[in-house]
């Protein structure tokens, strides 16, 4: 199988360790809190009381200071008036010193959710939050789409009552957007695992609604986006698509709390096309508790997120090294370092055995932390700082708690979260460009255009690539560029390069010409033309073919022998080469093809493996362009990855061929397991 196919077939793995239970029911006391190993805890709903205006002054009264006298007095605005114009009447009084609204202070946005002094991950006043209330006070996320790629969010109520999903009743007031799901190939992203929708709470779980815990960027809108599934896993080919559904539908940021150990070329491209579009990506680091790479976190586009105990140390499982960005609390339930009588895990509500039962659970992980900083980017983009994924990223690496070694390090990155200290840095201006030089006195600008070829003018020959340069006090060089790569330098007249378009491919290219003045001053011109080569194509011959309709005999077999024509299924013909179970890598080679002088072959075939293979069975194709010395393994079908019960069609391209020779192999157990080839077709060119 080859490398690219391979790799969409790596499983992700969530990002998470979750906690031993406990049981806190919200109508008791701490004395009388369950310790039964069930731990989760229970609330009972009450209606959704949504947050105050917040307003800047009174509106039926305003501060005058009369002249002459110590202190203002209350005026109040029996007539209805706007403040404003209140005031103004006031102010163009004689015997008024001034006027001015009376203007109103508020307490720090402190939520009233019942459990929220347990989140000691948001803010507290000794270790470990990520000053969320401060933060509060100017933002919370709003405006901002979120895309959290996991295993769904339980986010609606949806199916039969018996079989179907419900909505986390801590989600109720929080606002999703259309999302997907890549596991079932639907528009419903239901969680059936329950760790996206903890997740999700850690990133805008309804707030300040007299239930449950809080969350970070409560004004926020969530995607969400089902990749894995209910086991905690999922392919890369599935997480690429999520990547690239989150970028075309409007998410400003994403969140994947989970990651793979092998890097993926799909995988990349989609974190690639998504950074180009204005999406700031933030994964988790991984839960090995090692100096390792995980993926997608480690891609340079990515944030890549460790997790930290409430003391401010790198949690145990936390992944370490040189990707590392930035750590945010993740938490540890083996300790109670803040003496809250729970394991000190980040809390928030989920589901348990049954997808309907929702509670509050102490979960730790990388996972945990990562929504932390996802959140936290939310609410700079909502607040104008940042708006590109770069700018975010330095907004949120310049403003975390520095830990650690001075600096970045491996261990903490740049350091601990500080939401608050972020919405404090300030918009982040885009760079300036360097001023053009002066000239110098009695220095003009250098000039130069292209004479030859023309602009948009079709090529497809040796040209020659021509400028007329000139400067007061002489010209320097000239550069010449095709498609920005320098080409030819000249540096007398007539300035000119050659240009053998035959040997490109055929496309649109751009031209460049740079003067270069005695005193560095520069000048360019532009144009672009069109190579159109005549395109040969080689004469193919069909040099090989195989239906098995006549038996074995363009093939050997090994001493096994486990390879027999069959009439059981075929796609050309009555036959196929079928292999049957209880066999060791058994192997059908065939003869040496004769490719009549050419050096280049396709080989197209069809082949088939039945649902009853198990993991790590398999039939392949190998080949070799040496005649048999050396064997490269080009693909193979294997249990439980591959579609079952189908045939597969392939086609391979080899170049460079001295002697042809193509093999297949199979690996199965039983003998009621089989797998079949038809219809070999070796073409030559």
């Amino acid at each position: 199988m080859n490398i690219k196919k391979l790799l969409s077939y790596i499983l992700l793995v969530l990002l998470v360790l979750v906690s031993q239970p406990t049981s806190v029911n919200a109508s008791v006391d701490r004395e009388s809190l369950r310790t039964d190993g069930q731990e989760r805890i229970h609330t009972s709903q009450r209606p959704v009381r949504p947050e105050r205006e917040i307003s800047e002054y009174r509106t039926d009264e305003i501060l005058v200071k009369m002249k002459g006298s110590d202190r203002p007095i209350r005026v109040h605005n029996k007539r209805g008036l706007e403040i404003d114009d209140l005031v103004q009447e006031y102010t163009q009084r004689a015997d008024v010193e001034y006027a001015e609204p009376n203007y109103i202070a508020y307490a720090s946005y402190i939520p009233n959710d019942t459990h929220y002094p347990l989140q000691w991950n948001f803010d507290n006043a000794e270790y470990g939050g990520v000053q969320a209330a401060e933060a509060w006070d100017t933002e919370n996320g709003k405006d901002i789409v979120v895309a959290i790629i996991d295993t769904g969010v339980a986010y609606e109520n949806y199916g039969s009552r018996w079989r179907g999903y419900a909505q986390a009743p801590d989600l109720a007031g929080t606002t999703f957007v259309q999302g997907y799901d890549f596991v079932n190939n639907d528009y419903h992203a239901n969680d059936d695992q329950g760790h996206g929708t903890h997740v999700a709470g850690t990133i805008a779980q309804t707030t300040n609604n007299d239930l449950g815990v809080a969350g970070l960027a409560h004004g926020a809108s969530i995607m969400p986006l089902k990749a894995l599934s209910q086991s905690g896993s999922g392919s890369y080919a599935d997480l690429a698509d999520a990547i690239r559904y989150a970028a075309d539908n409007g998410a400003h940021v994403i969140n994947m709390s989970l990651g793979g150990s092998q890097s993926s070329t799909s995988l990349a491209d989609a974190v690639t096309y998504a950074h180009d579009k204005g999406v700031t990506i933030v994964a988790a680091s991984g839960n090995d508790g090692k100096n390792m790479d995980s993926y997608p976190a480690s891609y340079p586009e990515v944030i890549s997120v460790g997790a930290t105990r409430y003391d401010e140390t790198r949690a145990p499982y936390s992944n370490y090294g040189s990707s590392l960005d930035i750590v945010a609390p993740g938490g540890d339930t083996s300790v109670d370092q803040n003496g809250d009588g729970y394991g000190d895990g980040i809390l928030q509500q989920t589901f348990g055995s049954s997808r309907s039962s929702f509670g509050y659970y102490f979960y730790q992980g990388t996972s945990m932390a990562t929504p932390h900083v996802a959140a936290a980017a939310a609410m700079i983009i909502s607040a104008g700082i940042a708006s590109t994924p770069d700018d975010v990223r330095i907004v949120l690496q310049t403003s975390a708690d520095d830990l650690g070694t001075s600096g970045r390090d491996d261990i903490f990155g740049h350091g601990l979260l500080n939401v608050a200290a972020a919405l404090g840095v300030g918009v982040v201006q885009p760079p300036q460009p360097e001023p053009e030089p002066e000239p110098e006195p009695g220095d003009e600008i250098p000039t130069i255009v292209i004479t030859n070829p023309i602009n948009a003018a079709t090529v497809n020959e040796l040209i020659t690539f021509s400028a007329d340069a000139d400067d007061t006090e002489g010209v320097d060089t000239v550069d010449f560029l095709i498609d920005g790569v320098l080409h030819t330098q000249d540096d007398s007249a007539p300035y000119e390069t050659s240009w053998d378009t035959t040997m490109v491919q055929n496309g649109s290219y751009t031209l460049t010409a740079i003067v270069y003045d005695s005193i560095g001053q520069t000048a360019t011109d532009t144009l672009s033309v069109v190579v159109s080569n005549q395109e040969v194509t080689p004469a193919e011959t069909e040099v090989f073919t195989e239906s098995f309709e006549n038996g074995f005999g363009q093939w050997s077999q090994d001493s096994q022998r486990d390879w027999r024509t069959s009439r059981q299924r075929a796609t050309d013909g009555r036959h196929s080469a079928e292999i049957d179970g209880g066999t060791a890598n058994g192997t059908l080679t065939s003869v040496g093809i004769d490719l009549q002088g050419k050096t280049n072959a396709s080989v197209a075939f069809s082949w088939y493996i039945e649902s009853r293979l198990d993991s790590n069975e398999y039939v392949a194709f190998d080949v070799s362009t040496d005649g048999g010395t050396t064997w490269i393994n080009e693909d193979s079908l294997e249990g439980n990855v591959d579609t079952e019960d189908m045939w597969h069609h392939e086609e391979y391209r080899l170049a460079n061929i001295t002697a042809l020779k193509i093999r297949y192999r199979g690996d199965m157990n039983r003998s009621s397991e089989d797998a079949d080839v038809d219809n070999i077709v070796v073409t030559a060119f």
